[in-house]
């Protein structure tokens, strides 16, 4: 019997150590309040424009870090909520069982424990005031504080998973224009049409710091994309390395903290290189004061900063020396469609040479055209949506920044489908209230329903892919001839109806004609192509044997 003993009581020790690590991760999953805020209702301030005004949501915000994300949650509680539902629906179609999203978020929380030390007090205290309108979707997985200090790393968690398939792509173009710079941004984040089409310009005007500008959603405290009073540019795009830390400051913090405190441009690349991220990311730098232009690439471990002398295109992989031999750097490059973009757009620019336009509307329209292009392979258009492209129509918002002028446009959406709207920043900055300007034309090539029909195709296409792994032909049937109605065009639609030949109607030759189809339409990424080409070499084996 000492035997059944000794088994249980490691049993009863075992599943002691494990109720204790779960106890222990939920409270880890609990963020600290403020204690000096807790309880506290600061006064309203601000305003919020709907997007029926200037094509683009508008949110005012003033006073202190806590009074403007209070503020900034209760005008923009409808639009958090819109969010939030988004992102969950996504988040339990991967993983549909809630009780393994908490387990998953024991175990995130102790992965990242202490990355709350990294959020400096302003941040936490305005970040405090949103949750107080934190909507209860997700109240299951943790509370509305500890959600809103948990998004603000979705794009640190997101560029951990790129190198697991899960693809993420932004382009900027930074043309040098009358010895300063006009910048064009495509922030591609496919984290549903909520964070396009209810997107907002968020202006802040706070007590201690600059006034900046952000295009951002609702709630979020980070910047991807902003502009301050002083005219300093700074933009975001993911990159990989293999530099790793647990925990550090979010990228988008970094941003803000920049634009808000940063004195200088010099201050500003200060910030950027002593700040700890725990991902690696590039970042655009413009000073329209001093008419120079940075490109930033930044990991755990090193810090690059190059002043750029000519105008330049940013994709998502890095450039310098210092990442040459960085294995993580050159697996993006090669695998996914980073180098595909910066090609086409130096070749774009060349093409266009939009620094030699005599006008700034001439220069700007050139790099909205080079911002909108879909790309070509070996002369042939690529088809919409290919992620090769970059417009791949994913763009959750697009700007186009003339550092001279201090004009800003911003793209309506869907994606970069709509038309911009214009505004004049030195005016809006001085009367503390969007002043608009006359805006840019939308595509000519995309009308709002091709867009939706090329999304609508695309999301099908994927839902087939996934019905086929299932052997539910029947409802894979439907689902791609949902697909074909919609757009079937695409390198995807002709993959999986491949895959629908070749697995429910046992039919390999049309299998054979739907891979090669899609082949020739240039599929984006190397994975896909190299399936491809399996399939088809499968294909031909089995007919050999036949």
């Amino acid at each position: 019997m000492s035997w059944m003993k000794r088994a249980f009581a490691i049993i009863s020790l075992l599943s002691l150590l494990f109720f204790t690590f779960l106890i222990a991760s939920f409270h880890a999953a609990v963020a600290i309040r403020p204690a000096n805020l807790v309880g506290q209702t600061p006064k309203e301030s601000g305003e919020f424009i709907d997007r029926s005004v200037y094509g683009v949501h508008q949110i005012l915000l003033t006073g202190s870090d806590f009074e403007r994300g209070y503020n900034s949650g209760r005008m923009g509680k409808a639009l958090l909520q819109k969010q939030e539902v988004s992102l969950l629906t996504q988040l339990e179609g991967w993983i549909p069982s809630r009780t393994v999203l908490k387990l998953l978020t024991a175990v995130a929380a102790n992965w990242f424990r202490g990355i709350q030390d990294y959020y400096e007090p302003w941040a936490l205290e305005e970040m405090y005031g949103v949750s107080l309108s934190a909507p209860v979707e997700g109240d299951f997985l943790a509370d509305g504080f500890t959600r809103q200090i948990s998004y603000h790393g979705l794009h640190e968690v997101g560029q951990m998973l790129v190198d697991q398939g899960v693809p993420f792509a932004c382009t900027a173009i930074a043309a040098r224009y009358k010895q300063n710079w006009i910048i064009g941004r495509n922030f591609d984040f496919e984290g549903g049409e909520v964070f396009d089409r209810e997107k907002l310009m968020k202006w802040v005007f706070p007590d201690k710091g600059h006034a900046y500008l952000s295009v951002i959603w609702a709630g979020m405290v980070g910047a991807t994309t902003g502009v301050n009073e002083n005219g300093l540019y700074i933009s975001l795009n993911a990159a990989g390395s293999s530099d790793r830390a647990r925990v550090g400051t979010p990228s988008t913090l970094v941003i803000t903290k920049a634009l808000q405190y940063a004195n200088s441009v010099e201050e500003a690349l200060e910030i950027f290189r002593t700040e700890k991220m725990f991902i690696t990311d590039i970042f655009l730098v413009v000073d329209a004061k001093s008419k120079r232009a940075f490109r930033i690439e930044k990991s755990p471990a090193k810090t690059v900063i190059d002043e750029l002398s000519e105008s330049s295109v940013i994709a998502n992989h890095l450039d310098s020396k210092a990442f040459r031999d960085d294995k993580t750097n050159a697996y993006r490059e090669a695998e996914l469609t980073s180098s595909y973009r910066q090609a086409r757009g130096f070749e774009l620019l060349k093409k266009f040479k939009p620094e030699s336009d005599p006008s700034h509307a001439g220069a700007i329209a050139k790099i909205l055209t080079i911002l909108r292009d879909k790309g070509e392979e070996a002369g042939k258009p690529l088809h919409l949506n290919n992620r090769r492209a970059i417009d791949a129509l994913i763009a959750a918002h697009s700007v186009i920044f003339d550092a001279e002028t201090m004009t800003l446009y911003v793209s309506q959406g869907p994606s970069l489908a709509g038309a911009f709207s214009g505004f004049d920043l030195r005016k809006s900055f001085a009367m503390k209230k969007p002043v608009a300007i006359e805006g840019l034309p939308r595509d000519p090539l995309v009308s709002d329903e091709l867009y939706r029909k090329v999304r609508l195709s695309e999301k099908a296409s994927w839902t087939a892919q996934s019905q086929i792994a299932k052997h539910d032909c029947q409802a894979a049937q439907a689902t791609l001839q949902e697909a074909s109605q919609n757009f079937s065009e695409s390198s995807l639609f002709h993959h999986v109806a491949g895959d629908f030949a070749f697995t429910c109607e046992q039919n390999v030759e049309k299998a054979k004609r739907e891979w090669s189809l899609a082949r020739s339409l240039y599929p984006a990424y190397a994975r896909e192509e190299r399936a491809l080409k399996e399939k088809l070499s499968h294909a031909e084996a089995s007919n050999a044997k036949h």
